[in-house]
């Protein structure tokens, strides 16, 4: 049987992270260099504020690990949505750069486009929310772990209605405070551990090692079929050879085979020129067209989702 897998989840404050400690039974297990708390296969740390301080945490977390685990990226955020309401970021851009997470799952969260910024802002754009670690973490998580497993969850807890700064431009702490803080992820616990079991279960399905059996190894033979076929019609008249794969190639193609079927995702019958250069330009294009792809969003439409349908809002 295969072990769980270990959920890491990441918060920039103390307050973001205290109803998680609570909920899951958490123990302080580190206090050097940044704040580590467990129990078993759950893991928080706490970052502190900012990109910088983000990434760094979130690579001291699983290189301790040493192992697969599901990264889940949980903070407030400044959003045009009503305070209290919680999202799936469905795109994470920083700059001119932008991180689409992998949801191979139907979810009951919406989603939405998260802005990791360097400063507090409020520009309150339609259905963007806007964060300071999210891409940072989720960028880190994904050199060591699969896409499928890097998530980020916001709550909103500022709008144009409540908004950040008082108008002598101050902070408004009667709206962002500890208190308030762990209040708005409290409400949204039974929403985060929901979405954190479903994407546990996720993991059962696409093990880190994964057997060749009769489907997975037709997959494969197909690829490689249309590989070769493709490598030959790409210059004709040139003696062009069968691709060369190793035993552990063999073992990479076959798991990123699975993973697509798992996920539903189609492998291309018209590979590009190049995916077809040797075996590992191969099996970057495979992994590159399993992190880019994503899904359509039909849950959250254009419209501001609506008061009734946001979580109870803090009454700070």
């Amino acid at each position: 049987m295969q072990d769980a897998t270990t959920l890491l989840f990441v918060t920039a404050l103390q307050a973001e992270a205290q109803p998680l400690i609570q909920h899951y039974s958490l123990k302080h297990t580190s206090g050097r260099g940044f704040r580590l708390y467990g129990d078993g296969t759950i893991q928080l740390i706490i970052t502190g504020i900012g990109k910088l301080n983000a990434a760094a945490a979130t690579a001291h977390a699983l290189s301790r690990l040493n192992k697969e685990a599901i990264v889940m990226n949980v903070g407030i955020a400044g959003s045009d949505q009503p305070t209290g309401s919680m999202f799936h970021a469905h795109s994470i851009s920083d700059g001119n750069k932008v991180i689409y997470p992998s949801l191979p799952f139907v979810r009951k969260i919406p989603g939405i486009r998260v802005e990791t910024v360097d400063q507090p802002s409020t520009a309150y754009q339609r259905n963007i929310a806007y964060d300071m670690e999210a891409a940072a973490v989720v960028a880190t998580a994904r050199r060591y772990v699969s896409a499928e497993f890097a998530h980020c969850l916001k709550i909103i807890s500022d709008n144009p209605d409540n908004c950040l700064y008082d108008r002598d431009g101050s902070l408004n702490r009667s709206l962002i405070n500890p208190n308030s803080i762990n209040d708005l992820v409290e409400r949204n616990i039974p929403g985060i551990t929901e979405f954190s079991n479903t994407v546990q279960h996720l993991t059962t399905k696409l093990p880190s090692t994964i057997s060749l059996n009769d489907d997975h190894e037709d997959l494969l033979n197909t690829l490689l079929d249309n590989t070769n076929t493709l490598r030959m019609e790409s210059r004709p008249g040139t003696d062009r050879k069968p691709l060369h794969v190793t035993a552990s190639q063999t073992q990479q193609l076959t798991a990123l085979c699975a993973r697509h079927s798992v996920l539903n995702r189609e492998i291309p019958s018209k590979l590009p020129d190049e995916a077809l250069a040797n075996t590992r330009s191969l099996i970057v294009f495979l992994e590159n067209h399993l992190s880019d792809a994503y899904p359509e969003y039909p849950q959250h439409t254009d419209d501001k989702i609506t008061s009734k349908d946001a979580p109870p809002t803090s009454d700070v």
